[in-house]
């Protein structure tokens, strides 16, 4: 079967005021400092390793996601009580609905504060998303000796919805039912397997300047860009799931 379908943005995309998200992460300009300080990224001097907090907001001009399904199966009985199917499916969904993320933000605030060196550092802002407190006058011979206008550690990361490229996912479905009566009772056996071969996110707005800045080497090779290309078993995007249901009825 083929079929076309949509999705409207919902209503906490929409109108999400804020949710706040913390964890650990990297802050890839002040690791960038340390590089090029020659500080282990591991010492606590110019630490770029921190609780950063993730503000996640809805946008109003978020447009629907549309995607084309295909799919095609086959049911077999082999045996009485006993039905196998099995079904090859795919899914390509366009202007999927997501976050840039905190890592992400935080690599073009690198890139942007590089490549902008030590000019105007008196306005220069980084990049917007990113919101800092001010420097610590304890670091501000790294940031010189970097190449780079002083900065403080990350108050936040301000992360909004928004529509990204079109998402590929192909896999097969897999199921067995087996139904039998026995001088023993009724058994019930049922197993569902899915198997997902294919989960790619193309890159698409920022993230294409993310990979642009990449191949050329604004953005140094050890500092990753999360969110698109192969994102099979990443983020919690399994590559199978099984379930397995045995049951046992005895008398009328």
């Amino acid at each position: 079967s083929v079929s076309t379908a949509f999705r409207a943005p919902n209503i906490v995309q929409v109108n999400e005021k804020i949710v706040v998200r913390s964890g650990t992460r990297n802050d890839y300009s002040m690791y960038q400092v340390q590089t090029e300080n020659g500080i282990s990224h591991s010492s606590s001097d110019a630490d770029s390793r921190y609780t950063i907090q993730r503000q996640a907001t809805g946008a109003q001009n978020l447009e629907s996601e549309e995607s084309d399904n295909s799919s095609i199966g086959f049911v077999l009985e082999p045996l009485d009580g006993l039905v196998i199917t099995a079904d090859y499916w795919e899914i390509e969904k366009d202007k999927t609905i997501g976050l840039f993320g905190r890592n992400n933000h935080t690599v073009l605030d690198m890139m942007k504060r590089f490549d902008n060196g030590l000019n105007s550092c008196s306005t220069f802002q980084g990049h917007s998303a990113v919101v800092r407190e001010a420097p610590d006058d304890g670091e501000l011979a790294y940031f010189a000796a970097a190449g780079v206008c002083p900065f403080g550690s990350i108050k936040y990361v301000a992360d909004e919805y928004m529509n990204l490229a079109k998402r590929t996912i192909e896999g097969y479905d897999l199921a067995v039912y087996y139904d039998v009566d026995t001088a023993l009772g009724n058994f019930d056996l049922r197993y569902i397997g899915s198997f997902i071969e294919k989960f790619y996110q193309a890159p698409s707005g920022q993230f294409k300047g993310l990979t642009a800045a990449k191949a050329s080497g604004l953005i140094p090779a050890d500092i990753p860009i999360d969110g698109f290309g192969d994102l099979l078993g990443k983020d919690g995007n399994y590559d199978n799931k099984h379930s397995l249901r045995l049951s046992w009825r005895r008398g009328p």
